[in-house]
């Protein structure tokens, strides 16, 4: 078994020099375990090359890919020329200044070795992520860790806010076992993560067209996801991010930017609520979502006269049409509509089943493909009031833009059962509407 390490870097000498001195200490005992080290160049101008050089004779299979400069540069073009050259059965990609124990490759091999070698993904623990590079005395300390004494090290770092990986939390709470999650590509951070190649190479590596910071990690992993990738988090074969400084605001911009066109990407719920909402908690969000049965947490009982209003202007209305906020197939299947959007997987899948003739798509309706005004009309049910007010505006604006009329149903709040939701009176969705210049027809029930 082999395992490449690619490793993209540009203009970080120094900080990839620190990292190759520990790759070079690298102790594999198993005879059946081979290693090789890719570099990615992606045009540095610094001395990269000279140290490259320097560590070549320290390490048996050391790669150096250099990669001209142009428009096209980026992470993901050059993790991708890594994952083409690599012989390894398994990918380590891994950012320049991370620090490895000395038995991180062989613990590794051995995981793959006694695990799912084809589906299997690696999200490594990995120190000092948020740690400031102006912290006290930071490099000399730096200066004193070997990849002999890492290990020991760490559990000083776990008594630490600064230094302990802010994802440890987490992977705590499934007890490593990152499935247990809705949503665990999330958690998969470029800086250090292994995957088999025959997979990684399978849904075409990383995607070029990101630029920037960030993001280019989470759809990578998310189309791991989609092939049904198992997902564990590893501390044993952890890593050490040497801090340096960052361009925050604009990094932090930049991510929002490309939180958006991932979103676009693959227009699901999933991307949907990571472009709205990006954070460690995204992953509770999302599963409170998709347990969240709105039948039977609002205890709806929809008066004939109601149904009858609705299914009005349903009939005066055709074309195209959408139900938004329902989960009960008995009113479903009543309010005839084109189109109906479920923020519930299960109730996707139900409703996938149970409506062949319609459209469902599993979608908030924050951001949406449809074209402007695609909807003759679009029918909302109170659900909308429980996911907080900034979501609700931005639901409210795009059903404005692919709708030509809303018609908005609610009841008395108070039946409401779940006291964990903030939500947003019907007074005040009247007062956003006002706001923002909306027309909406208001049924109560």
């Amino acid at each position: 078994m082999k395992l490449s390490i690619v490793i993209p870097t540009y203009n970080r000498d120094h900080l990839l020099l620190k990292g190759l001195l520990f790759l070079s200490e690298q102790v594999i005992k198993s005879e059946d375990f081979e290693l090789e080290v890719i570099i990615v160049d992606d045009g540095s101008t610094d001395r990269t090359a000279e140290y490259i050089l320097d560590v070549q004779k320290s390490i048996k299979n050391l790669i150096h890919v250099y990669l001209p400069r142009d428009s096209g540069s980026n992470l993901s073009r050059a993790r991708n020329a890594g994952l083409n050259i690599a012989s390894g059965d398994i990918i380590c990609f891994m950012d320049s200044g991370i620090l490895v124990p000395a038995d991180f490759s062989e613990k590794i091999m051995n995981i793959y070795k006694n695990g799912n070698l084809n589906k299997l993904v690696l999200v490594h623990n990995v120190y000092g992520l948020i740690l400031e590079d102006s912290k006290e005395n930071i490099i000399d300390y730096i200066e004193t860790l070997t990849p002999y004494n890492l290990q020991e090290h760490t559990r000083t770092w776990k008594k630490s806010q600064s230094w302990v990986d802010v994802r440890e939390s987490i992977f705590d709470a499934v007890g490593d076992d990152l499935g247990k999650l809705p949503a665990p590509w999330t958690l998969a951070w470029g800086a250090m993560v292994t995957v088999s190649r025959q997979l990684a190479t399978e849904i075409g590596g990383y995607d070029e067209s990101y630029f920037g910071w960030g993001v280019e990690d989470q759809d990578f992993s998310y189309r791991l996801y989609l092939k049904d990738a198992i997902f564990m988090a590893e501390r044993q074969a952890f890593g050490f991010h040497i801090p340096h400084p960052t361009a925050k605001q604009e990094a932090k911009k930049k991510s929002i930017s490309n939180r958006k066109q991932m979103h676009q990407k693959f227009y699901t719920l999933e991307t949907e609520l990571f472009y709205l909402y990006n954070g460690l908690y995204y992953n509770h969000i999302l599963a409170k979502l998709n347990t969240f049965v709105i039948s039977n947490a609002f205890q709806s009982v929809y008066p004939a006269s109601v149904l009858g209003k609705v299914s009005e202007c349903l009939s005066v209305n055709p074309g195209h049409s959408l139900l938004l906020g329902f989960d009960d197939i008995p009113i479903t299947s009543l309010l005839y509509t084109t189109h109906i959007f479920v923020h519930n997987k299960t109730v996707f899948k139900r409703f996938n089943e149970e409506y062949k003739d319609r459209s469902i798509h599993y979608l908030l309706g924050c951001d949406t493909f449809f074209e402007n005004k695609y909807f003759e009309l679009v029918i909302m049910s109170d659900f909308v009031l429980v996911l907080g007010e900034r979501l609700l505006k931005d639901i409210l604006l795009e059903m404005q833009r692919i709708s030509k009329q809303i018609v908005f149903l609610y009841g008395n709040i108070k039946k409401f059962t779940d006291d964990s939701y903030r939500l947003v009176g019907i007074e005040r969705l009247k007062e956003i509407a006002k706001e923002f210049n909306l027309i909406i027809v208001f049924v109560e029930f």
